[in-house]
């Protein structure tokens, strides 16, 4: 597990609001911010609401993700969506985490919390009281090779892809490669 972290829903007129909470809560650098198509980081755009990571544990090796808004990508937005939606823990597709330095892929398990603490019964109540979302960050390279170890076998390989509608994407999530001592 690389992080756990506190993303609130802040509808766009209690942003101030929660930027002099950051401070008060000693993130005095506190920015919101979100991604570009090619990476780069930029203002937030104008929508209703927003999904900034506001806490995370660990800090160090995750500040690169403090006051991004998960809701202003689309493969984290999907997931974002059905959690509240349906008031279960959901996971998103393989993403680039923005702390992230190199290519692995990631996911993000959204697990909505709501006011009063329980899941609304009808789905227009679940969308109006969603209070944020506990998130778990994964990465998937680091989980396989822990789990898969390095210790002597058989010769044995290993490929995980992302499948996208029946299909199989070109984006390969995990390939792993052991040699055994007698090939």
């Amino acid at each position: 597990m690389q992080a756990l972290s506190w993303n609130p829903r802040v509808p766009r007129d209690s942003l101030p609001g929660l930027r002099r909470l950051a401070r008060r809560e000693g993130l005095g650098m506190f920015g919101f911010y979100e991604r570009s198509d090619n990476g780069k980081r930029r203002p937030l755009g104008l929508r209703q609401d927003y999904v900034p990571v506001f806490y995370i544990e660990p800090v160090a090796g995750n500040e690169a993700a403090i006051g991004f808004d998960v809701g202003s990508n689309n493969a984290r937005r999907v997931a974002l969506d059905l959690a509240r939606d349906t008031g279960k823990a959901i996971a998103t597709a393989a993403i680039n985490l923005v702390q992230e330095t190199g290519k692995q892929p990631s996911i993000l398990v959204f697990r909505p919390v709501y006011i009063n603490g329980q899941r609304p019964k009808s789905l227009a109540a679940r969308r109006l009281s969603v209070m944020g979302y506990a998130v778990g960050v994964y990465c998937i390279g680091d989980i396989l090779s822990s789990a898969l170890g390095t210790g002597d076998g058989p010769q044995t390989s290993l490929a995980i892809y992302d499948e996208i509608a029946g299909g199989f994407s070109k984006r390969s999530l995990y390939a792993w490669r052991r040699n055994s001592a007698e090939s």
